[in-house]
């Protein structure tokens, strides 16, 4: 491994980054990662000056010249840097090949991820009709991926590519976040070719520990002001219960909340149980 060939600027963990860290791993590239923190670094004027998006991640080269935005162009420009491991392909074809797949995987596959995952993760105001609406999509993305998968160790030729990078990188994220057990075993040729991309030696610990989604089991919500009901409707049966705010200035109400987040409420002489509240 040489100098560094520039740096990425991204906040640790960031899953839009890490295909860009695995591509950089797999042409032996080294790249620095400089300290940041989301928010706050992206907001600089220096940072602007530079990245005027203040998006993340971003890709600064050595010697000054180039700075890129968007996970694809930075991953691209990696991939490119070192043509004997083939990311790119080895013609034109191919090239168009990978390029495909790296769109699909950017708007086929992750868009109806992302819909559902941000609503979990508290990114987006939960709406039940979109996040229902994306699986269909989902689902067909991923049947058009088994149907090629099936025959197919890798996307394009018969070694890894960007195309097959890419597409891992945001399965990785769909697999912790949206893509539980059920949904899994339906395509069990995306998932061994997930797996074969993530514990390959090169990319293993970039993409670090694989981890996924069983089922969603328990969950807590926090409505804040007046208009909880919008949410809650969302519930099939969120008719069978009754609802009152809290006032937290009011110290009954206070106590109730925080014994609930300690999971240690007795209330009508009853406790909570293993930190769960149950219906």
């Amino acid at each position: 491994m040489s100098s560094s060939v520039g740096s990425i600027y991204t906040y640790p963990g960031s899953y839009r980054a890490i295909r860009c860290l695995a591509v950089a791993a797999y042409n032996d590239l080294k790249v620095d990662t400089p300290a940041f923190e989301f928010g706050s670094t992206n907001k600089t004027p220096e940072y602007l000056a530079k990245f005027p998006s203040g998006k993340v991640p971003t890709f600064e080269s050595a010697d000054k010249s180039l700075k890129l935005s968007q996970t694809a162009a930075i991953s691209w420009y990696l991939a490119s840097l070192n043509d004997s491991t083939g990311l790119l392909g080895k013609s034109p074809a191919d090239a168009a090949l990978i390029q495909q797949w790296v769109m699909f995987a950017e708007t086929d596959i992750f868009f109806p991820v992302s819909q559902p995952a941000y609503m979990n993760l508290g990114f987006m105001q939960p709406i039940k009709p979109a996040s229902d609406a994306a699986f269909p999509a989902l689902e067909r993305a991923l049947n058009a991926l088994e149907s090629v998968l099936k025959s197919r160790t890798f996307l394009v030729g018969e070694r890894i590519t960007l195309a097959d990078i890419t597409v891992a990188s945001i399965l990785r994220f769909a697999y912790l976040h949206v893509i539980d057990a059920s949904m899994r075993a339906k395509y069990p040729h995306t998932l061994r070719h997930y797996k074969s991309i993530a514990h390959n030696h090169v990319i293993s610990p970039i993409f670090g520990d694989i981890q996924y989604l069983e089922s969603y089991k328990f969950s807590l919500f926090i409505c804040r002001g007046e208009d909880y009901l919008s949410l809650i409707k969302a519930a099939p049966d969120w008719e069978s219960y009754a609802y009152s705010p809290l006032d937290l200035n009011n110290a009954d109400d206070k106590a109730f909340f925080e014994g609930v987040m300690a999971w240690d409420l007795v209330s009508n002489g009853k406790e909570c149980v293993d930190g769960k509240i149950l219906k």
